[in-house]
């Protein structure tokens, strides 16, 4: 006879992130995590003592997995446009990704200072933008915020299929709209 598969936290958090990415947030429970393991949910609890620790760590793997999308192809010579658009790419492509780390009121969703202030090479850039334009961290943080008050609307749209059109379009927008908000609150500041 076979010896049994013996079940691991890591294959338990693995299960739990694959329903998460197929199926919703809403779909995650001991029996389905269970049913993906073929097994019964008594390994399960052996793993993790209890489904909200679960859900936490299936939630940082997904939050871990969107910042890799967003900044893995960030092109630092023009930061704000380019996090514009794989933010919103990433609403398009990944929308139940996109919903569970940024649209989920029930989680610890990161607000876009813990976002961007997460990876010192990004605060670096922003810090290059304030030296060009004589402007303190806060002042850079502010024109960031109301940047991505508008990209996180627009991905919000796109990732609950509200807004039509075409990626092409939908990132049409984006380019021109950054600029001018980017534009607007420097003039604003100057002042």
């Amino acid at each position: 006879m076979a010896p049994k598969t013996k079940i691991t936290s890591n294959m338990v958090l693995r299960a739990a992130s694959e329903i998460v990415e197929k199926e919703g947030f809403s779909a995650l429970n001991a029996r389905s995590v269970a049913k993906r393991l073929n097994c019964s949910t008594q390994p399960l609890y052996s793993c993790y003592p209890g489904m909200d620790q679960l859900k936490k760590d299936v939630f940082k793997l997904s939050e871990e997995k969107a910042n890799t999308f967003i900044f893995s192809e960030i092109d630092n010579s023009d930061f704000l446009n380019s996090f514009a658009e794989r933010y919103v790419t990433l609403a398009a492509e990944k929308p139940d990704l996109f919903r569970l780390v940024f649209m989920n009121a029930s989680l610890e969703s990161p607000s876009v200072t813990e976002l961007v202030s997460g990876y010192t090479e990004h605060r670096k850039i922003l810090g290059k933008i304030g030296d060009a334009y004589k402007l303190s961290d806060d002042k850079i943080d502010e024109i960031f915020t109301r940047v991505w008050v508008y990209v996180h609307g627009l991905a919000c749209l796109v990732a609950e299929g509200k807004l039509t059109g075409s990626a092409e379009e939908v990132l049409s927008m984006l380019t021109p709209t950054v600029g001018d908000i980017a534009r607007g609150m420097l003039l604003r500041l100057s002042f």
